[in-house]
């Protein structure tokens, strides 16, 4: 597993979805059974299932037999976000042979069924502390040793499409009088595809792609009981640059994988960073100076991406205790801001390179003129 000691479908055009695009699985207990029990090999009753946690489109139970304990995972929809379930558990099964995901048990009709990790998600707090060297060090052997696939970044496909279907869920609320719905239709969605222009003109080509989780919140983070550290849920997965990976992690230090309540102002500081990159570029074997540039120039794109996506998930009525406007306007807020200091980043980077090329010419027509006269008095 991708562990150490100590949280995008293709484009379909734009759509009307219906109220509540975002649709958790939901399966009797029977029924479910019935379908697991034969990827287990054991008897319907013979298992026990307990119902852990509702993600954001899935539901997860912790499946008991007489002899072991597996993870189910039953999966949900989301119109918006057009998750392709199929090409998922192709990249999980890769994963789990390289070691870099739960062992892969098997798959039923609407789920998967996963090796049991005891512990727990880890909290933005931990993230940041307690586990965040060893949380990069996972990182970054995924990155270095997971299965690359040709194909555009993972981030810029999934802007666009869900910039379309963000589009689509905001004219849900065109006719609502409601603040919420007021609060919707606030948001600009225009300044955030200019954003896209940009960074899509602005970013390496994709020949610097790597494998990439695309959604490493802090609860995406499992803190083993055996003091291990593993990074699950993969359903994200795919090709992309790896400072995205590495921009959506740290911004969830500044919290709201819980809550929707990300605090901009809580984004870690320099020496923070540093010290994350360092422990990355250890496992990676990655320049420091490199990643530290890579996470400015995708911080805008991490952020339009998680803002686009609460966007889509938007529900008819706000709904405790995940706030999906909140999110959506505090990413998108920050990917606005954010965006202009990659700007100056770049535009930095730029200047340093036109002085150091006007450097080296002056340096070579000082070699040039001191060869001619050291020729000239021989």
């Amino acid at each position: 597993i991708a562990s150490t000691r100590r949280r995008g479908g293709a484009r379909n055009g734009a759509q009307r979805f219906g109220r509540d695009v975002a649709r958790t699985a939901t399966i009797d207990d029977a029924t479910l059974l019935s379908r697991v029990a034969p990827v287990v090999a054991a008897p319907a009753d013979g298992c026990r299932l307990e119902r852990l946690a509702v993600g954001n489109t899935n539901q997860l139970y912790a499946l008991a037999t007489n002899d072991a304990k597996y993870l189910v995972r039953v999966f949900g929809e989301n119109a918006a976000l057009a998750f392709d379930r199929r090409r998922e558990n192709d990249v999980f099964a890769e994963l789990s042979e390289r070691g870099l995901a739960p062992p892969l048990i098997g798959l039923f009709e609407g789920g998967r069924v996963e090796g049991w990790l005891d512990g727990r998600p880890a909290t933005a707090d931990e993230c940041r502390d307690d586990a965040a060297t060893e949380v990069a060090a996972a990182l970054g052997r995924l990155h270095a040793e997971g299965p690359v696939s040709p194909g555009r970044p993972w981030a810029i496909t999934t802007a666009e499409t869900w910039l379309v279907n963000a589009r689509a869920r905001r004219r849900n609320f065109l006719d609502e009088t409601s603040d919420y719905a007021r609060r919707v239709r606030a948001i600009d969605l225009d300044a955030i595809a200019a954003v896209l222009d940009d960074l899509r003109a602005a970013l390496p080509p994709e020949g610097a792609l790597r494998f990439c989780h695309n959604d490493l919140s802090n609860t995406n983070v499992h803190l083993r009981d055996d003091g291990g550290v593993s990074l699950i849920d993969f359903e994200y997965g795919g090709p992309n640059y790896r400072g995205f990976d590495l921009s959506t992690h740290l911004s969830h230090w500044a919290g709201g994988a819980v809550d929707g309540r990300y605090d901009d102002a809580a984004w870690p500081d320099a020496a923070a960073r540093r010290r994350f990159v360092d422990s990355y570029c250890a496992a990676a074997g990655a320049d420091a100076s490199e990643i530290e540039r890579e996470i400015a120039q995708t911080l805008p794109l991490a952020h339009a991406v998680w803002g686009l996506w609460a966007v889509c998930s938007l529900p008819d009525q706000e709904r405790a205790p995940f706030s999906h406007i909140e999110y959506a306007e505090r990413r998108l807020g920050a990917c606005l801001r954010r965006s202009g200091d990659a700007t100056r980043s770049r535009a930095a980077d730029a200047t340093e390179t036109r002085a150091d090329d006007a450097l080296d010419g002056l340096l070579n027509a000082a070699i040039a003129a001191l060869g001619a006269a050291v020729a000239a008095t021989t």
